[in-house]
């Protein structure tokens, strides 16, 4: 099932970021690192960020699943307040290294505490 990127993008980009700040253990150390692939620049609109976020989504099939769902999940009420795409992408671009760095620390961490059990 296709998410509806033209008629709710602002649906589908917090459907995508309730998954990733809820969810992070659907996101791999790669997925994380590809997070960058979604920035935005300031004249996209909030219809290319969201067919970027699906695009990027559908080439990580257990991800989309959960978009999927999560979307489902909200409701994906009409959302009237359009925002300036200058807005829209710099509060994506935000969130996105918000939740890389934070996903970036947990997984460095994760390794670090991994290593010096084996060195143990």
């Amino acid at each position: 099932m296709p998410l509806p990127t033209e008629s709710q993008p602002q649906a589908v980009i917090e459907a995508f970021f309730t998954l990733l700040e809820t969810a992070p253990q659907l996101f791999d150390d790669q997925d994380i690192e590809a997070l960058s692939e979604l920035q935005a620049q300031s004249t996209d609109s909030d219809e290319e960020i969201a067919k970027r976020i699906e695009k990027w989504c559908e080439s990580r099939p257990q991800i989309y699943e959960n978009m999927e769902n999560e979307f489902l999940e909200m409701g994906a009420g009409d959302t009237d307040s359009e925002q300036k795409n200058e807005e829209a992408a710099r509060k994506l671009n935000e969130r996105l290294k918000e939740n890389q760095e934070r996903l970036g620390s947990k997984n460095s961490s994760s390794t670090q505490n991994n290593d010096s059990r084996k060195a143990n």
